[in-house]
Formats: C-alpha cells, structure tokens, sequence
C-alpha cells in the first residue's frame, strides 16, 4: 500500500551546526529511495520529502561559519507535515 511522502521542512538559522542540518536531512532522505539489494533499481517510493527552510532566500552563514543554501524561503513553503526547528 502507498502512503503519500510526509513533507518535512528542516528551519535554518545562524545557530544551526551543519553536521546536524544534514544528518537529519540525510536521514529522512534516504527511506523509500533505495532498493534493500544494491544490486538493483530503487522501485519504492521515498517515505520522506525533506526541504532546508529560511526566513531569507540566498545563503546563510551559520555558526561554525560554514554557509548552507536553503532550498525554500519559509513563506515559499506550500506543503509541510512537519517542521524541524533547533532548540537550545
């Protein structure tokens, strides 16, 4: 049975450190696109649709001085279910 993908906006600010922006877009990225035997094509829908989200368009220097590029502004967002926001 297929279940539409759940849209995930991961929200970028200057404090975000860029091993956990990634880890986690990596992580919902990955389920559903990838056959379980390597050795053939995906045939699964992805289970996830994450997107970096930014007040701003254009790149954001974040603290540990990296810059990341959202991919949408947070009023460009047409559709999320969820909403990953850093907390302190």
């Amino acid at each position: 049975m297929f279940h539409a993908p759940v849209h995930v906006s991961i929200v970028l600010f200057p404090e975000c450190d860029p091993s956990i922006v990634y880890g986690v877009f990596d992580t919902l990225w990955a389920p559903g696109r990838f056959s379980t035997n390597l050795q053939e094509k995906p045939t699964r829908e992805p289970l996830f649709v994450p997107r970096l989200v930014a007040a701003d368009a254009g790149p954001l220097r974040l603290i540990t001085e990296v810059s990341i590029i959202p991919q949408d502004t947070i009023a460009d967002v047409e559709r999320t279910d969820v909403v990953f926001v850093r907390t302190w």
